[in-house]
């Protein structure tokens, strides 16, 4: 006797055949745990602001790590900010957050095109 296993795409069909049903497949990442915590120990505001002081020292006898130092605070800035505009992300790795942020309407395409030139640099 052989078993019957449908695919999802025939699953999706036969629920859809029914009125007022519909086949959502919903996928849960183990991670998400993980960036949940990282928002909640990221740097605050007057840390932030206390931090850029540091980031000027470097600029002048360390450029690169003044462009890594920076880029951090920025990735903190951002964090913040989705944070006060209460949005609820999926993830907050940098690409993700600038991306999620234009596409809220949280930044201008002006600043969305310096953060990604400046994501560009740091990958460098």
């Amino acid at each position: 006797m052989e078993i019957y296993k449908p695919s999802l795409g025939n699953l999706a069909q036969a629920v859809e055949k029914h009125p007022g049903w519909r086949f959502e497949l919903v996928m849960t990442n183990p991670e998400d745990i993980m960036y949940s915590l990282k928002a909640e120990g990221s740097l605050q505001e007057h840390e932030i602001e206390s931090q850029l002081q540091v980031a000027r020292q470097l600029t002048t006898q360390h450029p690169e790590s003044a462009i890594l130092y920076s880029w951090s605070l920025v990735e903190a800035t951002l964090r913040l900010i989705t944070e006060k505009e209460e949005l609820s992300l999926e993830r907050f790795d940098p690409l993700y957050l600038v991306k999620q942020l234009a596409t809220e309407g949280v930044i201008s395409k002006s600043e969305y095109q310096l953060l990604m030139n400046a994501l560009l640099l740091r990958n460098a």
